[in-house]
């Protein structure tokens, strides 16, 4: 439950924040906070307006807090690692996402953005489970194929069969979006 007079601040500063005026709505935010710091909704708003300003260890701080009161609010797990990866701290994205994913396990963007990470590098086994457990949840998703095709024509295929990997991927795609 919110304190009287924090849905009237949220409002205002979210409406700040769609005009872009984010320093007003960070004044604004802070003054929920100041009203009800347990409000994790303000913190999460300000984190928003932070990033928007380009300060993303701000930002990831204002997240932080919002986590510590509101642990199961599985965005803020998918936008603290999205920042983290922004700031080149790959490993802090990888602990995000597997936040993520303990308080919701289905999550498909956290399985693919750990999976791209591990990927991008070098370690392709632990990226081909991310995408393997990923198309368990949304075998529909082609792209997801795609990824997988890049992985193993990289590593587990000899030579000649990686043409064929990267047609399928190639196949799968145009099929998702016919010419």
């Amino acid at each position: 439950r919110r304190v009287h007079g924090n849905n009237e601040l949220l409002t205002e500063g979210n409406n700040f924040l769609k005009e872009g005026k984010q320093r007003e709505a960070i004044k604004v935010f802070d003054k929920a906070i100041q009203i009800d710091p347990k409000d994790a909704e303000a913190y999460k708003c300000k984190g928003l307006a932070e990033k928007k300003l380009g300060y993303l260890d701000k930002a990831i701080e204002c997240y932080d807090k919002a986590l510590e009161l509101n642990p199961k609010d599985f965005e803020l797990y998918m936008k603290k690692g999205l920042l983290h990866e922004l700031s080149g701290r790959l490993e802090e994205a990888l602990k995000s996402y597997d936040a993520l994913l303990d308080v919701h396990p289905g999550d498909l963007n956290a399985y693919i953005n750990k999976g791209n990470i591990l990927a991008n590098s070098g370690n392709k086994d632990m990226a081909m489970e991310c995408y393997d457990k990923a198309i368990e949840i949304s075998p529909q998703t082609l792209e997801l194929y795609y990824c997988k095709a890049r992985i193993l024509s990289l590593i587990h295929i000899s030579e000649p069969t990686r043409p064929l990997y990267i047609s399928y991927a190639v196949f799968c795609l145009k099929k998702k979006n016919p010419l």
